[in-house]
């Protein structure tokens, strides 16, 4: 994910690499559940805690890690360095959408 060194936000390598699988077997078809049941049985901590389903689903949702930051209606670019590319992420809305009509 990231983190703020010097002044500057910055990618931590560690929770990238997180992030990239999450988005990745979700957008291969892997269920939250399955997401989470991997991260909860290699012991991959968030933020220093377990990781919890919501979590894994608002990560999925966030487009902060495309480099997109929105507030008040604004959409702010290159705020945050990059993680995932935008169309990735387009895809894992696009499929979250479609559980939930």
């Amino acid at each position: 994910m990231l983190k703020v060194v010097d002044h500057k936000i910055v990618i931590d390598e560690d929770q990238a690499e997180i992030v990239c699988y999450i988005f990745n077997q979700y957008t291969i078809g892997a269920y939250i559940n399955e997401i989470y049941d991997y991260l909860i049985y290699n012991c991959i901590p968030y933020r220093g805690d377990l990781f919890r389903h919501s979590t894994v689903y608002n990560t999925l949702k966030n487009e902060k890690y495309t480099g997109i930051y929105r507030l008040n209606g604004k959409l702010y670019q290159n705020i945050y360095p990059a993680i995932i590319p935008a169309e990735l992420v387009n895809v894992a809305l696009k499929q979250s959408l479609s559980f939930t009509l």
